[in-house]
C-alpha cells in the first residue's frame, strides 16, 4: 500500500484509532518484507561505515555498522526462508 493510499485510508477511519494502528502495523510489516528497505539499510550502513572511517567519526561508523548488520540479518532470514520453502 503506497503512502498516499495510507493517508486516504486514514482520512476514512479517523474516528477509529485501533483501526488506524492496525493499518499502520500492516503497512510497516509490508515494508519490512520489501527488498527496497533491505537494500536501503545496507546502502546506509556501507555509506555510514565509509564516512565514519574517512572522517574519523566514531558515532557514524558504529551506526553504519549496526545498519549493515541489520540489513545482513534481514537478507539472511529471507534467504533461509526461501531455501527452506524451495528445497
Amino acid at each position: 500500500m503506497p503512502l498516499h493510499m495510507l493517508r486516504k485510508y486514514y482520512a476514512l477511519v479517523k474516528d477509529n484509532e485501533i483501526t488506524r494502528r492496525r493499518v499502520t502495523l500492516r503497512y510497516i510489516s509490508r515494508m519490512l518484507g520489501n527488498n527496497t528497505l533491505i537494500t536501503l539499510m545496507c546502502v546506509v550502513g556501507v555509506g555510514g561505515v565509509s564516512y565514519g572511517m574517512l572522517n574519523d567519526d566514531n558515532l557514524v561508523f558504529i551506526i553504519g555498522v549496526l545498519f549493515a548488520i541489520a540489513g545482513y540479518l534481514l537478507i539472511r532470514r529471507k534467504l533461509k526462508r526461501h531455501l527452506r520453502d524451495n528445497l
